[in-house]
């Protein structure tokens, strides 16, 4: 007795079942990098160091300094900057006991940036005006632009719901 050899699909068919099973593993790849990427972010270690970018970033264009005791992110619904102070020209401008930035991600692929609601939990804001130069503490905030060039507005919206 003879045996036949098992019959080989054809060609095209063996391709397509090649990609479609690595689409699978790549796609599966992604997903649990995915995740690994959300738990990481949910960590100590992360937002400790995400707090400190953010500080530095927002203090670098700041006269006065942006501090803050804690900051709680959570990737799907926003950040909670627990006790933040501002201070400019030697002078407490705001303290809060919290700073909640609430926002929605899906807006973000059409370039408009939604944030949900922006809300100071018991705030404590000091305006006061210098005797000396009678200008405001509040004059002494933000660093004045060096650059006088005009360009271009930005593309995308911002749009904030409820402050």
């Amino acid at each position: 007795m003879t045996e036949k050899p098992p019959a080989q699909r054809p060609w095209w068919r063996r391709a397509v079942a090649s990609v479609f099973l690595w689409s699978y593993r790549i796609v599966g790849t992604l997903i649990i990098l995915v995740a690994l990427l959300i738990v990481f972010i949910q960590t100590g270690m992360f937002q400790n160091w995400a707090r400190g970018i953010a500080i530095d970033a927002v203090n670098d264009v700041l006269l006065g300094q942006l501090v803050v005791d804690d900051v709680r992110i959570d990737l799907f619904r926003g950040v909670v900057l627990i006790h933040p102070r501002l201070y400019a020209n030697g002078t407490t401008v705001l303290e809060a006991e919290e700073l909640v930035i609430s926002y929605d991600l899906a807006p973000l692929l059409q370039r408009i940036v939604v944030i949900k609601e922006l809300t100071l939990k018991k705030p404590q804001i000091f305006i006061q005006r210098n005797k000396g130069d009678s200008l405001w503490n509040i004059d002494h905030i933000v660093k004045p632009s060096t650059d006088t060039t005009t360009t271009a507005l930005p593309d995308f919206t911002i749009i904030v719901r409820q402050l």
